[in-house]
Order: structure tokens, then C-alpha cells, then sequence
């Protein structure tokens, strides 16, 4: 009796240092919470306290916000700045804005320019909502949908964005999301190949590192937008080499993740539309998630992205790792996240 008591916990010791292979019954089950991630979070409080100080006219405060972080330079690790966070969306989100609310936020801003005629905070803002009342006109459907009124009021609309810009440049502080909207301004208007060359590279000489710059350049190239195809691929693979070594991964999956992000390519693999490599894409992710190991964010981004390029080994070590949690601006739902983690713990890859 006793020795089948000691073969029984000798096979049970084995058992338990056994590897798990794919394809196998063992899964990651955990019960789902959909939680924002720290980049949303902390997005949605910028918006929060950038409303509340323009709602009673405190302008000074807003400027001060403004200046203390574009000062820092602080950067998240999708690789926007938090000043970009400061100013409101050129394009819609799931948080949409009616026109009428939009009219009352550019007479707020007026304000806010009259009283501090100086402030290229003021100026910046203005444009930024200037252009997502343009594309509130134009709305986010396919070119074919939009109607000749449409077309029209948004090219209208654009322009006083573009004039405000315009008056800025007199002034002698900059804000690097000023090249931002510029750039977002001129690929809308169909601008030469050479010319938007010529904004990224003034931004990144006055505000050396600014991504914003890059994205807004590289939608230029998707060919959704009129780029060759595997032009925007390239387009961020030789940034990531100007770059070098492990910044440039990191550059390089940033670059995935913001097409990535993009409302006309969440039913899509932006992996294989865009023709990127994710040997380089997953060196840049496993950079970030070093580089921030607790960040819901990077770890969310990479799962998702590491189904698509059919990773799903290092899917699966993700999801275990999330242990359920939802990060809704990454999977747009609960029934996706349990798609691909279904998928990634069934596949025998």
C-alpha cells in the first residue's frame, strides 16, 4: 500500500512539471470586468478639468494646464503626448458631439482668444474643434456616402480651422499639436506628398520626438487615403531605422497601434492591410511592456494585436496575464475579447 501511495505522488509530481501545449483542454477562464485603461482614464480627467476651467472662463488656468504639459513632454505609451489629450478629437469617437454643442464650445474659445489674444493654447484648441465640426458635416462613412452639401460645409469649415492656424504662426510660443491638426487639415485637402514632408519635418525639428506629427502623416500614406500600398509600412519602418535600436521597435509598434485604433480598421487585420511585420511590431510591444509592466494599455494592444498576426502563443501568455479584464477601447466589447481568447487557447500554434 504504501509504495502505490509513493508511485502515486511520485506520477502526480511529474504531472505537475508536464508542459501545457496548444490545443490542449487547460484555458484562461477568469469572469470578465470591462475596465478603461490608464490611458483613457487619464484622458477623460484631462477633458474633465480642461471643461470645467473653460465652462467659467478661467483662461489663465487653462493656459497654465497647457504650458506645464507641453513643458514635460510626458508621453503614454501608445506614444501620443498629454498635451495632444488637452485639446478635444478632430474626429469623431464613441463620444460624440452634436453641432449645436460644438457652435457653443468655438464661441467659449472665441472668448477665450479675445481675452488672451496671445495664448496659442487658445488658437490650437480652436482649430481642433474647427476641424471636428468639419467632420461632424462630413461624418465617418466611406467618401461615396458623403453628399455634395456635405463635402461642401466641411471644406468650409476646415478653412477657418486652417486661418486660425495660420495666425498663430505669428505668435512667438509653439505647440507641437499644432502640426498635429496642420498635418490632419492637409491630408483632409488631398496636400502633395512633398508638402506634408515639409510640416513633419518643421514639427519634429521644433519638437523633436512629437508623434503626433508622425500619425497624422502616416494616415496620409494608408491607401485608404490615396498612399501606394505598403507605403505606410515603409513609411514607419524608416522612422523606426532613423530612430535605431529598441526605441525604434518601440516606434514601430506605436505606429501599428495607431492605425490599429482607427474606426475603419477595427472589423479589419491592419496587420495584413497595411503589410506590417510583426516579428519588429512584437520586439517595439515586448520594449513597451518592459518598459511599462503595469500598464493595462500595452498589454491589452499587444494581446489584440498578437491574434491578429496569429501569435497565439504569446496571445495566450497575455490573456492569462489580463485574468479577464476588458479593456473596452482596445476590444470594443466583451464578445470580442472572448472570440480571440477562445481562439488563441483552442489554436494548436
Amino acid at each position: 500500500m504504501k509504495a502505490l501511495i509513493a508511485t502515486a505522488l511520485a506520477i502526480s509530481q511529474f504531472c505537475l512539471h508536464l508542459p501545457v501545449f496548444a490545443g490542449s483542454a487547460v484555458t484562461e477562464n477568469s469572469p470578465l470586468t470591462t475596465v478603461k485603461d490608464e490611458i483613457k482614464t487619464d484622458k477623460e480627467a484631462l477633458a474633465r478639468q480642461t471643461q470645467a476651467y473653460l465652462a467659467v472662463r478661467d483662461y489663465a488656468a487653462l493656459d497654465k494646464l497647457a504650458d506645464t504639459l507641453r513643458n514635460s513632454k510626458a508621453q503614454y505609451p501608445n506614444g501620443w503626448w498629454r498635451i495632444d489629450a488637452f485639446y478635444p478629437r478632430v474626429t469623431s469617437d464613441e463620444n460624440n458631439i452634436s453641432d449645436a454643442e460644438l457652435l457653443s464650445l468655438l464661441d467659449q474659445v472665441r472668448a477665450w482668444i479675445k481675452s488672451r489674444p496671445n495664448s496659442v493654447t487658445a488658437r490650437v484648441y480652436f482649430a481642433s474643434l474647427a476641424v471636428r465640426y468639419a467632420w461632424n458635416s462630413r461624418g465617418v462613412g466611406w467618401a461615396s456616402s458623403v453628399s455634395d452639401e456635405g463635402w461642401a460645409a466641411m471644406s468650409q469649415r476646415e478653412a477657418a480651422a486652417a486661418r486660425t492656424l495660420k495666425d498663430t504662426r505669428a505668435l512667438k510660443q509653439t505647440c507641437p499639436h499644432w502640426w498635429y491638426v496642420a498635418l490632419y487639415i492637409r491630408k483632409d485637402q488631398s496636400a502633395s506628398g512633398s508638402e506634408m514632408q515639409r510640416l513633419l519635418n518643421e514639427a519634429l525639428t521644433l519638437h523633436p520626438g512629437y508623434n503626433g506629427a508622425r500619425f497624422a502623416y502616416e494616415i496620409s500614406r494608408d491607401p485608404r487615403w490615396g498612399g501606394e500600398p505598403g507605403e505606410l509600412e515603409q513609411t514607419a519602418s524608416n522612422w523606426a531605422d532613423k530612430v535605431g535600436g529598441v526605441e525604434g521597435d518601440k516606434l514601430y509598434a506605436q505606429c501599428l497601434w495607431e492605425m490599429d485604433r482607427l474606426p475603419w480598421y477595427r472589423e479589419q487585420n491592419v496587420i495584413n492591410e497595411l503589410h506590417f511585420k510583426w516579428d519588429r511590431a512584437k520586439k517595439g510591444f515586448t520594449a513597451l511592456k518592459a518598459q511599462y509592466p503595469k500598464s493595462l494599455a500595452v498589454q491589452s494592444e499587444f494581446c489584440r494585436l498578437s491574434c491578429l498576426a496569429n501569435d497565439f502563443q504569446g496571445a495566450r501568455a497575455l490573456f492569462t496575464s489580463l485574468k479577464g479584464r476588458v479593456d473596452d477601447p482596445v476590444w470594443k466589447g466583451n464578445e470580442n475579447f472572448v472570440y480571440w481568447r477562445d481562439r488563441a487557447f483552442a489554436s494548436k500554434i
